[in-house]
């Protein structure tokens, strides 16, 4: 009984050690995918930045191809028709480099979309590992305690029969009953 209670014991103490590591696991889980969406938070913040960076330098390169072009449109020609021509070319341009700036920030978030469910996806992958193999050690150091405490037992056994052997030898007895 003495050693059977000692197993139970030690069942105890390796059933939290390793609810203790699942703990440990789930928190350090818990902490990646936050770092993950807070780094995926920022960098669609610096995306948003660049892309409006991007546009207003489009726009100050075009304002000063719009004055370099209505220099040349308007020595050329005079009047309305010129300067309506001139406007409806730079619109057109600013247009197509909007949607180009558009287009380039939309593929950004996505690639950054893409990114963060990569790597959340890695880190719960990693974590269902990490439990995978804490649970894998617990069976089978609770295995290994399961055998050693039958082989205990047995041993146990094995010697309270040869002492009760030994005694019969000496006494003529064997749980009462004459051996010879």
């Amino acid at each position: 009984e003495r050693v059977s209670s000692l197993y139970d014991a030690a069942e105890k103490a390796r059933l939290e050690r390793f609810e203790a590591a699942r703990t440990r696991i789930r928190q350090q889980l818990d902490a990646n995918l936050s770092s993950i969406d807070s780094d995926y938070a920022s960098a669609v913040r610096q995306a948003g930045i660049s892309a409006r960076q991007s546009a207003l330098r489009n726009e100050e390169k075009l304002a000063l191809l719009g004055l370099n072009m209505s220099a040349k449109t308007g020595a050329a020609t005079s009047g309305m028709a010129a300067r309506l021509g001139a406007m409806l070319a730079e619109e057109g341009i600013t247009m197509v480099c909007r949607i180009a700036v558009d287009n380039q920030y939309r593929g950004d978030l996505n690639s950054l979309s893409q990114s963060r469910l990569a790597a959340r996806s890695a880190a719960e992958t990693a974590a269902a590992a990490s439990e995978a193999s804490a649970q894998s050690g617990y069976e089978s150091a609770a295995e290994s305690a399961a055998l050693s405490q039958a082989q205990t037992l047995l041993s146990q056994y094995n010697a309270e029969r040869d002492y009760s052997l030994s005694m019969a030898g000496l006494t003529g007895f064997l749980d009462g009953t004459p051996t010879l």
